[in-house]
């Protein structure tokens, strides 16, 4: 989800930069956290409980998180190790905006009917 938010606030400057910014790097962040996406997604056919466990860690908890504690949600998503500060950013805007949340439910969703499918 990073890579698809980092790529989603570089969008942002394409209006304030115009052909200086960096449309192909953006794009291909874009493209690639949706490809991520789709394999987690996809595993809901062999194992659904890796997709479930996925959607609940990086979609359903971080939501329910901001919505208990919305103040907390920065100093969260600050501790996250390995990211650069426009990361944190980026994936603090999907958060307080509901859309990780949303991408939670649909994966625990998904591997929720990977489950009853295999029934």
């Amino acid at each position: 989800m990073a890579l698809a938010a980092h790529g989603a606030l570089d969008t942002s400057r394409w209006v304030i930069l115009g052909d200086a910014a960096d449309r192909i790097g953006s794009t291909l962040q874009i493209i690639a956290g949706a490809l991520l996406l789709l394999l987690v997604s996809a595993l809901a056919g062999f194992t659904p409980i890796a997709t479930v466990l996925a959607g609940l860690v990086w979609g359903v908890l971080p939501g329910l998180i901001y919505f208990v504690s919305p103040e907390s949600t920065w100093r969260l998503v600050g501790d996250l190790p390995l990211m650069t500060d426009e990361l944190h950013i980026a994936l603090n805007a999907w958060i307080t905006s509901g859309f990780t949340f949303v991408l939670g439910l649909l994966l625990v969703g998904a591997g929720v009917a990977g489950t009853l499918r295999r029934r």
